[in-house]
C-alpha cells in the first residue's frame, strides 16, 4: 500500500508518526482577496517551515492538510514546504462542507454528485488545482468531506456521494 504526499508516493511503512488533521493555510474562500489582506508569503513559509521542523525533531515525520480545494490549499507550496523540512504532507482534494463550498459547486449550478466526482478524480488522476487554476502533478491522498449539522445539507450529501463514487472507482474523467 502507498501513500500520496505532495513528493509522490511512499510505502505506508515510512508515514512514521502522523498528525491527521491539519491546515497548512487556512481560509473560507476569497479570503485572500480583500484590500486590507496582507499575507507576506515569505514570512508564512519560514513560520510553517519552522513549525514543521520542530514537529519533525519531536519525532513526526508526516502531516495530513485537511484544507480540500477550497480552505487554502496551495499544493505547490506544501509542495516546497515539504522538500525543505522533509517532513511528508499529504494533501486533499474535496469540500470540508457547506460554508467551505464556493456557490458554483451547488446543485442550483447543475453541479450535481456525478459533477464533484469528476472533480475528485480528476484530481486525483491528473494532478490536483493550484493558485491561478494550474494543475500540478501532485495527486491527493484523501477526499475531504463533512457536514455543519444534521441533517446535511444537499451540497454536502453530494459531496459525501461524490467521494464515495470517486474513491471506489478507477474511472478515468476529464475536463
Amino acid at each position: 500500500m502507498t501513500v500520496n504526499t505532495v513528493l509522490g508516493s511512499i510505502a505506508d511503512e515510512q508515514t512514521g508518526a502522523a498528525s491527521l488533521n491539519e491546515y497548512v493555510l487556512l481560509g473560507l474562500p476569497g479570503w485572500n482577496l480583500p484590500p486590507e489582506a496582507d499575507l507576506d508569503e515569505n514570512k508564512f513559509f519560514e513560520q510553517a517551515k519552522q513549525r514543521l521542523l520542530v514537529f519533525k525533531q519531536a519525532g513526526g515525520s508526516l502531516i495530513v492538510d485537511n484544507s480540500g480545494i477550497t480552505m487554502g490549499r496551495r499544493a505547490d507550496f506544501l509542495q516546497t514546504l515539504s522538500r525543505v523540512t522533509g517532513v511528508h504532507i499529504v494533501p486533499s482534494t474535496g469540500f470540508p462542507d457547506e460554508l467551505g463550498t464556493p456557490g458554483h459547486f451547488y446543485p442550483d449550478r447543475g453541479r450535481d454528485a456525478d459533477y464533484l466526482a469528476r472533480l475528485f478524480t480528476n484530481e486525483m488522476n491528473l494532478g490536483m488545482v493550484t493558485n491561478g487554476m494550474v494543475r500540478t502533478t501532485i495527486k491527493p491522498g484523501l477526499i475531504r468531506t463533512g457536514y455543519v449539522k444534521w441533517p446535511m445539507t444537499e451540497i454536502e450529501d453530494n459531496c459525501h456521494r461524490a467521494a464515495a463514487s470517486a474513491s471506489s472507482t478507477r474511472r478515468r474523467f476529464s475536463r
